[in-house]
């Protein structure tokens, strides 16, 4: 039973790295294989930044890759622990997961006319570099300002933030896990696994 139910969360991360779609767990213990996983994509990263010294050809592609699967997993276990309505959760001897809100940002949709706004405003020599560019940082904070006594202008528009997950993972090594780390580039089947499950007592030798 417990053999079906770590291979039925292998094959729904399987499926996320093949569709790149954040979906939840069906067990919020799975979380952990998911953590060893992130953990492994992380060594790989340091990793490969390490060799882009000391090599001639970068691997900014590698590093790229893995990074994205790393935010695919966090977004898998952000999902999770929605559906189970966690807000984190805690792996001893592993690490820890909190759920974090989503910093929401703004969306210039004419910048022309925020830019006479702004002139209007006084606030364009503050909020502009030399090439006339929005300081996007000092910016927010104005509209953060103006949304809260109602002056926002119909040029801009919030866009929520994506909520995320924050991870810590315990200092030193992890323990050797009770399986190995999912490796999207080496997937097994589903058939393969339970033929070389220990589970199948008719090949056991008494």
């Amino acid at each position: 039973m417990e053999n079906e139910e770590l291979l039925s969360s292998k094959q729904i991360i399987y499926g996320v790295f093949e569709t790149k779609q954040a979906v939840p767990l069906d067990d919020l213990t799975a979380i952990e294989d998911v953590l060893y996983t992130i953990k492994e994509f992380q060594k790989k990263i340091d990793f490969y930044e390490d060799l882009k010294v000391k090599r001639i050809n970068p691997l900014d592609e590698q590093v790229k890759i893995l990074k994205e699967r790393n935010d695919l997993m966090k977004k898998v276990i952000t999902e999770t622990l929605k559906l189970f309505k966690e807000k984190s959760l805690n792996f001893p001897g592993v690490g820890k997961v909190i759920t974090k809100k989503g910093k929401s940002k703004w969306t210039i949709k004419d910048e022309e006319t925020l830019k006479n706004l702004l002139k209007k405003e006084g606030e364009f020599e503050n909020l502009t570099e030399t090439e006339t560019k929005i300081k996007k940082s000092e910016l927010n904070k104005l509209l953060d300002a103006w949304d809260k006594v109602g002056k926002l202008p119909d040029c801009i528009e919030r866009e929520d933030g994506e909520d995320g997950v924050s991870i810590t993972f315990e200092k030193g090594d992890i323990p050797i896990p009770r399986k190995e780390p999912i490796d999207p580039d080496n997937e097994e089947s589903a058939s393969s696994e339970r033929i070389n499950s220990p589970e199948k007592y008719d090949e056991l030798e008494f």
